[in-house]
């Protein structure tokens, strides 16, 4: 599953835009590849991440209700870390 997102950024231009230092001093910021798709609701979407609890994005919230409703990978019950 994670190979379909490697094929659609590699060797592509990819931009990482920073978005803020969290505490711990880890950048959080997005992925946009081919005009400013955004990788990380991609991922989400196909239910191979989840949003943190205190991340304030609505948009991948919405994202991630689907992602449970529809009981994608990570939300199927199957999931195997």
């Amino acid at each position: 599953m994670k190979n379909i997102f490697l094929k659609k950024i590699m060797n592509k231009i990819v931009i990482i835009k920073n978005i803020k230092i969290d505490r711990y001093n880890r950048f959080i910021g997005l992925v946009l590849y081919e005009k400013n798709k955004d990788l990380g609701k991609k991922i989400i979407k196909s239910g191979l991440a989840w949003v943190w609890k205190f991340y304030k994005n609505i948009q991948y919230k919405k994202i991630e209700n689907i992602a449970k409703k529809n009981k994608k990978l990570y939300y199927s019950g199957n999931f195997c870390s």
